[in-house]
């Protein structure tokens, strides 16, 4: 197999070191559910090179993020949300360029995990910081400064002891004073930062990534809230990209403080009011032996009937919306995906045209319209809450930015398109919109 094809060396590189539990960072180019290139290594991957793999392959669509695995087993990390791709075609391309059997898979993420240096690379950074070798260079080990040399100190003249008086006993000599040189070696710088604080940054990472679900639940419940989740979050991915792993630490519990306030309620305890002059003292305990009288018990009345079938009722209802609201964002994604199919196609035919302002709308001008469908689309598909209420209020103003959107120029241009190739974006649409206002309208 690898004799009957052309391998990307380059990229089974990337792979196997990503499968040896290596995280490394990888772009994905692919037009509609094709994919087209896959760049996989440790370094960071230049925009220049991103676009000049994109402009070869004439593909519209860019991942990037970190890829790591074990075995045949490859993670792809993303942020916000899944891209339509799906995992049985990377796995195809793979196996095409590379003769690799894998199963990849893709994993929303809050902030990616730590890209670590090999540890062949390591001492470069760590020469500048050890201490310059004393002139004995015979010993194979690190070189240890040697300590400053100690001065000579002469104790003090012992003076012949007064005579005391009898019966009383002589005073204590005080101590010789000490010397102000110091007696050890001064200490050796820190060690530069190396795998003990990448493996911090990768547990941090982790720990973000568990709260991702918690975060967005938590800042579609608490619109008014949403900045205070925001702001550390966004700390906390600058941060990892420092490899500053103490302010990722801060930034953590400062995202795990705001969710534990939202999710409990976020009002704190409040003490009992301290007993002010001339208020009336509590009434003293029954005295010894005898037992506080007890109330009768009181029959439910029927108010009290019908409040609790009416809770259990307004659960139902609350139980149902979310099943028909987690169907209708389904159906959202579903049509997304049939909309970039049918883009990928007629970007196909605008290539074909050898007409330089139709390559740049293929290229160009189709990404930008199908990357704003799609950010309408995970908006209201983020939006979730325990109460239907919130839900809606939360996904109404999405929805009309998502209708808006449909009624632009350019998407008219698409449906009405001269080339022949059949596009409905509005209508394909149109129809998951109205069976999530549908939905909402059951909300109220």
């Amino acid at each position: 197999m690898a004799g009957a094809t052309t391998l990307d060396e380059e990229l089974l590189a990337g792979l196997q070191q990503a499968r040896k539990k290596k995280a490394r960072n990888y772009c994905l180019i692919a037009k509609g559910p094709e994919v087209l290139k896959l760049i996989v290594q440790k370094k960071k991957i230049p925009a220049g090179v991103v676009q000049k793999a994109k402009a070869e392959v004439k593909g519209n669509n860019i991942i990037e993020g970190v890829v790591f695995g074990e075995g045949v087993s490859l993670t792809f990390e993303v942020l916000d949300s899944e891209p339509s791709i799906k995992a049985k075609k990377i796995k195809e391309f793979i196996a095409e360029k590379t003769d690799l059997t894998v199963k990849p898979e893709w994993k929303v993420v809050t902030a990616f995990r730590q890209v670590e240096e090999d540890e062949a690379e390591g001492p470069q950074a760590e020469s500048a910081e050890v201490p310059p070798p004393p002139p004995d260079t015979s010993s194979s080990t690190a070189p240890v400064p040697p300590p400053p040399p100690q001065p000579t100190v002469q104790a003090p003249p012992v003076p012949p002891p007064p005579q005391q008086p009898t019966g009383q006993a002589p005073p204590v000599a005080p101590p010789p004073p000490q010397s102000s040189a110091p007696e050890t070696a001064p200490p050796a710088p820190p060690p530069p930062p190396g795998t003990d604080n990448a493996n911090l940054l990768n547990e941090l990472v982790g720990k973000m990534n568990k709260l991702s679900a918690a975060i967005q639940s938590a800042a579609a419940a608490n619109p008014a809230r949403k900045a205070d989740l925001i702001k550390p979050v966004a700390a906390f991915q600058a941060q990892v990209k420092a490899k500053d792993a103490a302010g990722a630490q801060e930034s953590l519990r400062e995202v795990a403080k705001v969710l534990k306030e939202l999710t409990s309620g976020g009002t704190p305890p409040v003490a009992p009011p301290s007993p002010q002059a001339g208020a009336v003292p509590p009434a003293p305990p029954p005295p010894t032996g005898q037992q506080p009288p007890v109330p009768p018990p009181q029959a439910p009345t029927d108010k009290a009937q019908e409040s609790e079938s009416a809770e259990d009722e307004q659960e139902e209802q609350a139980s149902r919306f979310r099943q028909d609201w987690a169907a209708a964002r389904k159906n959202l994604r579903a049509a997304i995906d049939d909309v970039e199919a049918q883009l990928a196609t007629f970007a196909d035919a605008l290539l074909k045209s050898n007409d330089p302002n139709m390559e740049w709308v293929a290229e160009q001008g189709l990404t930008q319209l199908l990357g704003g469908l799609r950010a309408s689309a995970t908006t209201i598909d983020k939006s979730a809450a325990k109460s239907p209420e919130k839900i809606a209020k939360f996904a109404r103003p999405a929805l009309a930015e998502l209708e808006k959107r449909l009624a632009s120029p350019q998407v008219k241009a698409c449906d009405e398109n001269k080339f022949g190739v059949k596009v409905t974006i509005r209508r394909t649409i149109e129809a998951a919109l109205r069976e999530m206002s549908e939905t909402l309208d059951k909300a109220s």
